[in-house]
């Protein structure tokens, strides 16, 4: 009775388990790259002092020149995070997948009533329209993803037959009575 858009929601909701695992995935690189960041401008400090004490006990033009090299490199390390926070990019990844996170449950929950023909079509359809509304507010928001992201996403996703939107496939994220196929 209603295949059509059962299906399209079906395919919505996949689009958004998508879109969801690749925010999460660009959060986790970001982050890891912050940490990266954070402990190479340690590791620099501690060259640029221990350099600095060095050139004072040996006083030797290598040291001064070595050290003089990693004062430059650690500033500008600091000048590129200056205008790159790759954790102020992650929260904004991580607050795009919990956004989407919800909107993936209300797919889900569609997908229910239309299972369970609690609701008319007409209902359906308005949440489905205000679901996609809210989806566009999101995404005007949020950072844009990038290949990595992607391609972890991608392979998160195929070790878990997850990928791609065939009824087999969508049916792995979707509870036993959801399923079209048992």
């Amino acid at each position: 009775m209603h295949e059509a858009l059962t299906a399209q929601i079906r395919e919505c909701f996949a689009r958004v388990v998508w879109t969801h695992k690749v925010h999460e995935k660009c959060a986790d690189i970001l982050n890891s790259y912050e940490s990266g960041i954070k402990y190479l401008q340690i590791l620099l400090s501690t060259l640029t002092s221990s350099g600095l004490i060095a050139v004072l006990v040996i006083n030797k033009d290598c040291l001064k020149i070595a050290t003089v090299m990693i004062s430059a490199l650690l500033t500008a390390t600091t000048l590129i995070v200056k205008n790159f926070s790759p954790a102020l990019t992650a929260q904004k990844h991580s607050q795009c997948a919990i956004a989407l996170w919800n909107i993936r449950e209300s797919y889900l929950t569609l997908l229910v009533m239309l299972k369970d023909n609690q609701v008319n079509i007409k209902e359906v359809e308005n949440k489905r329209d205000e679901l996609q509304k809210q989806q566009v507010e999101i995404f005007k928001s949020s950072p844009r993803t990038f290949r990595r992201g992607y391609n972890q996403a991608s392979k998160a996703l195929k070790l878990k037959e997850e990928l791609t939107f065939s009824d087999k496939e969508i049916d792995l994220f979707l509870p036993l009575e959801l399923r079209k196929i048992v």
